[in-house]
């Protein structure tokens, strides 16, 4: 398999100081963006904790085919979406026991995607939180992800329309992210790769602003440079405002 990637983040028009994070690193097959949570210096200390975890656990699992699972191995699932998962899970294992330690981090969190690619020719999605991963294949864009927060929750039971949704004054509100508590849930997902595809990870500071149709179109003009197309995107969060932290990841497979 063989992958071009590419990663940027900006601070955006409002923000004092950025709390997303980023990593691609194609060796591992490991791409990650991070929103931290907790204001001050928490949220950036949270990001950073879970891109370096998961980019080390990523790489100890790789390494150590006998290694010890810190969490129970789901048989019905693949050694890849098993790494994906517990990568996440020793994430927010750190996050709390740093809060810990730190009375001025506790609160701390960050909401993570993390797109690892198996040799099997196989994308493995994890997440929690409101960051996403976008999927752009034969000029379609489709999210892969489902947010994990309050308003998301209430449009899924059918108490907010989309709309009331975009307004709705608690729309920035997780429901589940890294440093919440010990028992979190990651999602995962799999998806077959083909030849062509680009994913698109991506902070709400991407997607609050700059609808679907926007990044379709960019992902579309700038298949082959990605990075004019994150610049574009960031670019274009910024004109819209840049109400928040603006971090995009960029991977394109092109070969199977």
């Amino acid at each position: 398999m063989k992958v071009s990637s590419h990663g940027a983040t900006d601070v955006g028009r409002l923000r004092a100081h950025n709390e997303d994070a980023v990593a691609m690193v194609p060796e591992r097959g490991v791409f990650i963006v991070a929103d931290g949570l907790g204001g001050h210096n928490g949220g950036e200390v949270a990001s950073r904790l879970a891109i370096d975890t998961i980019v080390g656990f990523v790489r100890m699992a790789s390494e150590r085919p006998d290694m010890t699972w810190p969490f129970e191995y789901v048989k019905s699932l693949s050694k890849p979406a098993n790494i994906a998962i517990a990568s996440i899970k020793v994430a927010n294992l750190n996050i709390l026991n740093q809060a810990a330690k730190a009375p001025e981090l506790q609160g701390m969190g960050s909401t993570v995607v993390v797109l690892y690619l198996g040799d099997d020719r196989r994308a493995y999605l994890g997440h929690l939180g409101d960051s996403r991963i976008y999927r752009f294949r034969d000029g379609v864009l489709e999210q892969l992800t489902d947010d994990h927060s309050l308003v998301n929750e209430q449009m899924r039971q059918g108490i907010l329309t989309p709309e009331e949704a975009a307004r709705s004054p608690y729309r920035n509100v997780i429901s589940r992210a890294c440093g919440i508590r010990p028992d979190i849930e990651p999602d995962i997902r799999v998806e077959v790769l083909k030849k062509g595809d680009i994913f698109l990870l991506c902070s709400d500071g991407l997607t609050g602003p700059v609808n679907d149709a926007e990044i379709a179109e960019t992902l579309g003009a700038k298949s082959n440079d990605l990075q004019g197309a994150a610049k574009s995107l960031i670019d274009r969060a910024n004109e819209l405002g840049g109400p928040d932290n603006i971090t995009v990841g960029l991977v394109r497979v092109d070969e199977v």
